[in-house]
């Protein structure tokens, strides 16, 4: 059976504000929850092979092309489209992305973890919650805060 190990070298832990997609949350979301889901998959990770992960509700190979460009502009990385993207649920809504990467001669997978996405990718047209209304799990500045450091710094 193959051991699935994490790698979180490459995931972005920056507050991440994009035209319909944040990874922030929603202040009245239940943070713990979502932490406590990603524990609980990482466990199961651990003891499963990729084939029982993959039956999991939600736990699936990204297929589509039009996510994976998302994830691609949105990691600023091209040639992300290329991998095998999975899409792995942390709770109802929220999700994590990453790509599979074999290891050499070992039966190792790194899952190398792009993305945390609470909204489950796209948030639809004008729909896109108030950065007031959101709290950052990368930073200690509130979202709405941290736009307008951006919009000045771009200034």
């Amino acid at each position: 059976m193959a051991k699935i190990v994490p790698d979180f070298s490459e995931v972005i832990i920056h507050c991440l504000h994009e035209k319909e997609f944040t990874n922030a949350i929603p202040k009245n979301i239940n943070y713990k929850s979502i932490i406590f889901n990603f524990f609980q998959l990482f466990r199961l990770c651990g003891q499963s092979g990729l084939k029982t992960l993959l039956q999991e509700e939600h736990f699936h190979i990204v297929n589509s092309n039009t996510i994976k460009e998302k994830i691609a502009k949105l990691t600023r990385n091209k040639y992300i489209v290329d991998e095998k993207i999975v899409q792995m649920p942390l709770g109802k809504e929220s999700r994590l992305y990453e790509y599979l990467e074999k290891i050499k001669y070992i039966n190792i997978y790194l899952f190398k973890i792009l993305l945390f996405d609470p909204n489950h990718l796209v948030y639809p047209k004008n729909k896109m919650p108030n950065p007031q209304n959101l709290t950052c799990l990368f930073s200690e500045e509130d979202c709405f805060e941290l736009i307008k450091l951006q919009n000045k710094k771009l200034k």
